[in-house]
């Protein structure tokens, strides 16, 4: 008995599939039916009308003499970063900071960035990370975010005199950089 339910079964799916094709088959003889030399020019002419860019031909300079001896790059203004007490640093956050300070140090803002914004994903709330931060921000010459920062940090800083006293002297060498020295005044008094 199971096996002539299966088989019915399959008849059915059989004859469905057949009443399909022939529906189909009968839409597309309904369609207009182009000429076929008339596809043919179609096909012919199609790929002519694509646009070909030009080539453009790369002179090589006539002396390599500016190639061999780089300009002498100076290294950023970073000040001393805040030491802060140890409670304030803690589990994970505390190893990114302590590798983001070493990564500024030694030249390598990027990286500091990166570790800096991990640390701040996990506390956001901390006001050194992001004193760091834009000190990270200002050697790498981004003085406007590195402004933004330091602002952040000044008013997640609370009563923290020495980190008060970091992000003005940061934030006066941003506003110079920017050439706003009415701010930086400001910041002076």
């Amino acid at each position: 008995m199971e096996f002539s339910i299966r088989s019915a079964a399959g008849l059915t799916d059989g004859l469905h599939t057949q009443r399909h094709l022939a529906r189909m088959k009968e839409r597309v003889s309904r369609l207009p039916q182009l000429p076929l030399p008339l596809l043919f020019l179609v096909f012919l002419i199609l790929p002519s009308c694509a646009v070909q860019q030009p080539v453009r031909h790369y002179k090589a300079p006539e002396s390599m003499e500016h190639l061999k001896t780089p300009a002498p790059i100076e290294p950023p203004e970073i000040e001393a970063p805040v030491h802060p007490p140890q409670s304030v640093l803690s589990g994970p956050a505390r190893s990114l900071y302590t590798k983001a300070n070493k990564a500024l140090k030694s030249g390598r803002p990027g990286q500091a960035d990166m570790l800096l914004e991990r640390a701040l994903r996990i506390e956001p709330r901390n006001a050194l990370f992001w004193h760091l931060l834009g000190q990270s921000k200002y050697a790498q010459g981004d003085f406007v975010q590195a402004v933004q920062f330091c602002r952040k940090s000044e008013s997640l800083a609370g009563n923290n005199n020495k980190l008060r006293q970091y992000n003005r002297s940061l934030l006066q060498r941003a506003y110079r950089k920017l050439g706003d020295t009415e701010q930086a005044e400001k910041l002076g008094q």
